[in-house]
């Protein structure tokens, strides 16, 4: 299976906290628009050091901050159940890698990522590059972060953006 998601964006609410474990936890609410209907995603970043979490907290902020995210992670579900007892649904992007573009990058990654979508709509399928290959091997280790991470991860009432 696999599970990818590159997302570029604006960040509008950025938060880190911490478990009792120390573990760094940054969620980042990321714009993105395909004109003219604007999407919210929320993007959690797991930071084992907090050193990250900290300086892209910092950086996204600042009121003069006028960048844009790239962000490569992937998709989790999961389901909780609200203060009123009823469960509900949530859809996260894990982020693996975040990276603070200028308008100009944002304009060349954007542009580069059409080629790749217009070459996998004449091809009718996606050439598998070293990336993907790479994805490929890792991907039961992924899952297998994934589920002990979840198991580290306490969450509370202020967790839940409901």
């Amino acid at each position: 299976m696999f599970n990818k998601v590159l997302l570029i964006g604006k960040a509008y609410q950025v938060e880190t906290r911490y478990t009792d474990e120390g573990l760094a936890i940054l969620t980042i609410r990321l714009a993105t628009w395909d004109s003219p209907q604007v999407q919210y995603h929320k993007i959690v970043y797991f930071d084992p050091t907090g050193e990250r979490a900290y300086k892209y907290s910092e950086i996204l902020n600042d009121p003069k901050f006028n960048g844009y995210l790239l962000i490569e992670g992937q998709l989790r579900y999961r389901i909780y159940t609200a203060k009123d007892g009823t469960k509900r649904r949530i859809t996260e992007v894990i982020a693996r890698t975040i990276k603070i573009l200028s308008p100009r990058e944002k304009e060349e990654k954007v542009e580069q990522i059409e080629k790749e979508k217009e070459k996998i709509r004449e091809t009718g399928q996606m050439k598998e590059t070293r990336e993907t290959k790479e994805a490929k091997e890792t991907t039961k280790t992924l899952i297998t972060e994934d589920i002990i991470e979840e198991e580290l991860i306490e969450l509370n009432d202020t967790d839940i953006p409901f």
